[in-house]
């Protein structure tokens, strides 16, 4: 697994060792903080919600870019059907529609190679039926894995 030190600022951009992605606020933009386990909603591990429908994280990659990279992701979907599309450093990376809510979903992408130096993972989810609720709280998206792992 390639090491990553932070994008800017004071905080930290960390990859515990398990690789579990935990932005922090200065790079991170549209993610809450990490919380859980809820063990009664089927949530083991500990989770961090994608709050926004437009969501991204910048890290530094430190490899010298020969490694290509899978990116994994398990989701689950609040309010379904949606769409996340996901980019890194503007390039289209997953597209998926997510089917059923309260369904945890296995992603993994094509392989990739990370830039040495800034990278950026952008994520979008997209509501595809109207919501009964004007304010739409329950579109966005939750995570409890979020990692680059080396192919």
């Amino acid at each position: 697994m390639a090491a990553y030190r932070p994008a800017s600022g004071r905080d930290r951009y960390t990859v515990d060792k398990v690789g579990l992605l935990t932005p922090s606020s200065e790079n991170a933009t549209g993610f809450d903080r990490v919380e859980g386990p809820y063990p009664d909603w089927r949530m083991p591990n500990k989770v961090r919600w994608m709050v926004s429908p437009n969501a991204s994280v910048e890290f530094v990659g430190e490899d010298e870019g020969r490694d290509l990279y899978l990116l994994k992701m398990r989701v689950l979907a609040m309010a379904t059907p949606q769409s996340l599309s996901v980019s890194l450093n503007e390039k289209p990376l997953l597209t998926r529609r997510l089917e059923f809510p309260n369904q945890w979903l296995q992603l993994i992408s094509e392989p990739v190679r990370l830039n040495q130096g800034q990278n950026t993972l952008k994520l979008k989810a997209e509501r595809l039926v109207p919501s009964p609720d004007p304010a739409g709280g329950d579109l966005y998206v939750l995570f409890d894995e979020l990692v680059f792992q080396k192919e």
